[in-house]
């Protein structure tokens, strides 16, 4: 009963908090446009305007930003970007999808500017283009029928955003708020108590305007009538309240400090059916600089969270898979075909066999007596499998080359990679569950996914290359298939440890 409140509290967390923050995730293009991106399940749309991307000022000059903003710069060739933020199954693993206009380039030359900036490959969706940024939502890019209802919901939202440099609408599935109301009778105390009709009804679209140069939004927030806008406005204080504390990050002090900020100086006021919602933030320094980073990171974290943990997962399987199938952690005996018993491959290409079909045709077309350079193998290199890959750019500046992958195997003399001879389970004296089979490195060490590289870390400081989440969380998975989210300040040695499978040094890889 605790788990599925604590789901309920963060699920109604992510709805307002894509109201109040939306800027952190989407955006919708001009009235005619808007339609097109509109699917049953998109909860919000967003647009960036065409002149704020030509000559982008105040926030979306973050660094942070960058790499996100040349992308919509390519993709919309001078026209008007949006993203939509799409509800799946699971409240934890949303699809965010950005949409530009198509022009004459055609979509080989697009996906060739988008090379180097780790996003892509864009496809066409009739006279769009779009790019999927959260991979692990498995969905289609075609347009599906929407109601009457939601289609008029959503013109009657794009009326209140007009002239602006950043516009969005919020738009919640009328499903999805059913069934909170035959679900849960009440709003969770830390969101304000209450029956759950007063966000429900109380929020049947919002639309959004942003100004990144004045760090002003307003919000109209459209209720079914003039006592349900009454009740959400009287609520609206503790559902922001409760937003932050609901945030179930550690280290999530200088996040938490910037909504207290954001929440003291919005200013709230009821019309006839709607809440409107200022907020003036042009003197919280803790929306510029570095906070941005921070709020864009730490609220993204959840998100991305599964989508590592899926993908290691099906690497570990893969790799067990292969182990008992040869007998042999990859490379195999066979596979080692260079002096010094190496491989020309990586492991990551030794384990598609047991990835999919998809991935078995692959692994047919490469030619195993080469290295990965050659020049017949090299013509692989982009077509590197998604679950090698990471929607880097939506947290950092440094974008990831097309067919690189920051999934490395720690190497050493006591690794499990790097050893000069096959060897299987047994060779794992410290324990499978206390040894570290693949680690996350940062952008810049990033390695071609078919080339035998990974991660040498210096024994001194082995954990300088890991990358971290904003949590200060490394994502790692042990040799038993396990995967896990490590602080990244344990120390030198312990890291050395757990990287080392046969150093006689066990060491317990979770703290409280």
């Amino acid at each position: 009963m605790k788990t599925r409140k604590l789901a309920a509290a963060w699920g109604l967390a992510c709805y307002i908090a894509a109201v109040h923050f939306s800027t952190a995730s989407i955006a919708s293009p001009k009235d005619s446009d808007a339609s097109k991106v509109l699917q049953p399940s998109t909860v919000a749309i967003v647009k960036v305007d065409q002149a704020a991307l030509a000559e982008p000022a105040g926030l979306l000059t973050a660094e942070e930003l960058q790499p996100l903003i040349q992308v919509m710069q390519i993709l919309s060739a001078g026209d008007d970007a949006w993203l939509t933020f799409e509800l799946t199954p699971s409240i934890f693993t949303p699809s965010v999808r950005l949409y530009g206009v198509a022009d004459d380039t055609s979509i080989d030359e697009l996906n060739k500017s988008l090379d180097g900036t780790g996003y892509g490959p864009a496809i066409e969706s009739g006279d769009l283009r779009v790019i999927e940024l959260t991979k692990w939502a498995k969905s289609s890019s075609q347009q599906h029928t929407v109601d009457t209802q939601r289609a008029e919901m959503l013109a009657a939202a794009m009326a209140t955003v007009e002239d602006s440099a950043i516009s969005c609408v919020v738009l919640p599935p009328q499903a999805i708020w059913r069934a909170y109301e035959e679900t849960f009778t009440s709003l969770p105390p830390e969101f304000g108590g209450g029956p759950i009709t007063t966000l429900t009804r109380g929020m049947q679209w919002a639309g959004i305007k942003i100004d990144p140069v004045k760090t002003t939004v307003h919000a109209h927030i459209q209720s079914e009538s003039a006592s349900d806008a009454k009740a959400l406005a009287e609520i609206w204080p503790k559902l922001l309240n409760g937003l932050i504390a609901a945030i179930p990050l550690k280290r999530a002090d200088t996040l938490k400090d910037s909504l207290r900020s954001v929440s003291d100086a919005t200013k709230t006021t009821v019309g006839s059916s709607a809440v409107q919602v200022t907020l003036d933030a042009s003197n919280l320094t803790g929306l510029a600089g570095d906070s941005v980073k921070t709020l864009l990171g730490q609220t993204a974290a959840p998100l991305l969270a599964r989508r590592k943990q899926e993908q290691l997962r099906t690497m570990m399987l893969a790799i067990h898979n292969h182990e008992s199938a040869y007998r042999s952690f990859p490379p195999s005996k066979k596979a080692r075909k260079l002096e010094g018993g190496k491989s020309g491959l990586s492991w990551r290409v030794h384990v598609l066999p047991f990835m999919g079909k998809e991935a078995q045709a692959l692994w047919s077309e490469f030619n195993l007596e080469e290295s990965w350079d050659s020049e017949h193998n090299k013509k692989l290199l982009s077509r590197m499998p998604d679950v090698y890959g990471l929607p880097n750019g939506l947290l950092g500046s440094t974008a990831i080359k097309s067919g690189y992958t920051t999934w490395l195997a720690p190497e050493g003399e006591k690794c499990w990679m790097g050893q000069p001879k096959a060897f299987s389970f047994g060779k794992v004296t410290d324990g499978t569950s206390n040894t570290i089979a693949i680690v996350r490195v940062k952008p810049e060490l990033a390695v071609p996914w078919t080339a035998p590289q990974d991660y040498r870390f210096a024994p001194e400081s082995p954990a300088d290359g890991l990358a971290t989440d904003a949590s200060g969380s490394v994502d790692a998975a042990m040799l038993d298939g396990s995967s896990h989210r490590l602080p990244v300040d344990l120390e030198p040695e312990t890291w050395k440890h757990l990287f080392e499978m046969n150093d006689g040094h066990v060491v317990n890889p979770h703290r409280e």
